[in-house]
C-alpha cells in the first residue's frame, strides 16, 4: 500500500482536486483548439511553465487569469470549472 508522503486537511484536498480538475479541463479545451501551451501563455503575455502548471493542477488560477483564459480560447468559465 502506498503512503502519501504530506498528510492534507481536507480542504487542501478539495482544493488540490479543483486545481486538477480545471487543469484537464483546460488541457481538453487547448486540444480540441489546437492551441499549444506556448500560445496560449504568449496571448496571455505569461510564460509557458505557468500555464503548464496550471494545466498539471500545481498553481493556483486567480479569477483575472480565469477570465482572461476564458476571454482569449472563447469559452465560458462554465466550460473550465468543475461546479
Amino acid at each position: 500500500m502506498k503512503y502519501l508522503t504530506k498528510r492534507l486537511s481536507y480542504e487542501q484536498y478539495e482544493e488540490e482536486n479543483v486545481l486538477i480538475a480545471v487543469g484537464q479541463n483546460l488541457k481538453q479545451i487547448l486540444i480540441s483548439k489546437k492551441i499549444s501551451q506556448s500560445l496560449l501563455a504568449e496571448k496571455m503575455n505569461m510564460n509557458r511553465s505557468s500555464v503548464s502548471n496550471m494545466i498539471r493542477g500545481k498553481q493556483t488560477i486567480t479569477l483575472y487569469s480565469l477570465e482572461k483564459i476564458c476571454q482569449e480560447l472563447g469559452i465560458k468559465s462554465q466550460e473550465l470549472l468543475p461546479f
